[in-house]
């Protein structure tokens, strides 16, 4: 969740989806290698399957310095919904900056 929120609110939008909220619909993680306590970690972050009410973002953690070095990877299925916990359409906007990530 920290690289998924990192991920939204500094390249996608820091208030584009307010009073909106983000919910992850599923997820799933392929652990690959062994990680150790304070190790520097890469996440790198795309988004695939953009949909009016729903995307999916999808991570691959590796060493910083050789990305080919994988630790880790998955995805998020992530919904934008209202208060009512609504699916809601996202801002044309915000599919337009999150086109730029596509894979």
């Amino acid at each position: 969740g920290v690289c998924r929120e990192a991920f939204v609110y500094n390249c996608i939008t820091k208030d584009l989806f307010y009073p909106n909220i983000l919910i992850t619909k599923s997820a799933h993680t392929n652990y690959i290698k062994e990680t150790f306590p304070f190790q520097n970690i890469r996440c790198l972050v795309n988004v695939r399957d953009i949909k009016k009410v729903s995307l999916f973002i999808s991570f691959v953690f590796c060493e910083p310095k050789n990305e080919k070095n994988i630790f880790a990877n998955g995805y998020q299925q992530i919904v934008l919904v209202n208060k009512s916990k609504k699916p809601t359409k996202y801002p044309d906007e915000a599919i337009k900056k999150l086109t730029t990530y596509l894979i």
